[in-house]
């Protein structure tokens, strides 16, 4: 072997062993790095979801009553009419009936009242009384009736009312609306949220005529938020960790690759305590040795004198003007590992490196 070719096999087992470091040690980072994340993340955290689709259904139906005329001989009761004119109408009777429903069951309590509401345009509004407040309660229920009231409706009382306040306020109102407003006031008594619902059913009024604008049937959607606790997870990549397991799995790497990061390094300063002792010596001093390649040399020697170090060796081939000789482990040699030595005569300098196991 060559001094050139000696050098790079040496150089290639440290190289092999500083490179595996460096990729224990990527791995070591990035599981440090996840571990962190791991446990910087709550294992719970809350949410907001709709706990409860809750939905308000408003059915209203009025009928009227007819006096005898000509366009009624009889008199007639007249179901959900579109138009009616007020001078041959005695009363009308409206029903109002609000329902809750809910996709889950749910507990609820609150007030209901029906008002009815004249407006004059812009201009001003009044407020009459139906139906006075009442509360109701139901428990765990998927669909319950809060409101169902029937109410007359006296249309003349309420022209009179247009016809003083235009003669006290000398302003024409010009369009006038009669609305009938059921008020539901509902709450959980877990969320205490507010569920609110106001439809209207509303009438155009004039003094001749009064006629219907609304639909008989209206709905309103009222979700129910609520919070709930839900296991966190960890991204890693493509994938995505419970925390806890996050925690337990990569604690288990660190430890690992710790582990090993620790029995690599012994291992490396075995390497290199044995290149220190015997493969430095060839890589100093290489340029001054003659390599045995084959011969049982060793025994041919009357006397054998050890040395203690390859300084003293050398010293010795310099003071005799001798070549130092290297035998490499493996051949018929009585020694199992390389040694040094100088020839003089009948007697043998020789040097034998500690060998150390990994």
């Amino acid at each position: 072997m060559t001094q050139t070719e000696m050098e790079q096999s040496i150089w290639g087992r440290i190289g092999k062993y500083r490179i595996i470091p460096v990729i224990i040690l990527g791995m070591f980072l990035i599981s440090l790095i996840f571990t962190y994340l791991a446990f910087s993340t709550p294992v719970k955290s809350k949410e907001t979801v709709i706990t409860h689709k809750v939905k308000y259904i408003a059915d209203f139906s009025c009928f009227a009553e007819a006096r005898p005329s000509v366009l009624f001989p009889q008199g007639e009761k007249i179901k959900d009419p579109k138009n009616l004119f007020t001078r041959i109408i005695s009363s009308i009777k409206a029903k109002a009936a609000i329902r809750i429903t809910s996709d889950t069951p749910i507990s609820i309590e609150g007030e209901s009242r029906i008002i009815l509401r004249l407006r004059a345009d812009e201009l001003w509004s009044k407020d009459f009384l139906l139906m006075p407040e009442r509360k109701f309660k139901f428990d765990k229920i998927t669909s319950a009736t809060v409101l169902e009231e029937i109410y007359s409706i006296d249309v003349n009382k309420f022209i009179s009312f247009i016809d003083q306040v235009e003669k006290e306020t000398q302003v024409l109102g010009g369009n006038y609306t009669l609305s009938v407003i059921p008020v539901v006031m509902a709450r959980t008594s877990k969320s205490k949220i507010n569920l609110d619902f106001s439809p209207e059913y509303t009438f155009n009024l004039s003094k001749t005529q009064i006629t219907t604008t609304s639909n008989s049937l209206q709905e309103q959607e009222n979700p129910i938020e609520g919070t709930q606790e839900k296991l966190n997870r960890v991204g890693v990549g493509f994938l995505t960790l419970p925390v806890v397991f996050a925690r337990y799995l990569f604690s288990c790497l660190v430890i690992v690759i710790l582990t090993g990061l620790i029995y690599h390094r012994r291992v490396f300063n075995t390497v290199q305590t044995e290149i220190r002792e015997d493969e430095r010596i060839k890589l100093k001093y290489g340029s001054r040795m003659v390599f045995a390649d084959s011969g049982s040399i060793l025994g041919n020697k009357d006397t054998v004198i050890k040395v203690g170090g390859i300084n003293d060796l050398l010293k010795i081939a310099d003071e005799h003007d001798k070549p130092l000789i290297c035998i490499p482990e493996g051949l018929e040699t009585a020694y199992a590992a390389t040694v040094y030595c100088v020839m003089d005569s009948n007697i043998m300098y020789i040097f034998e490196p500690v060998r150390h196991e990994g």
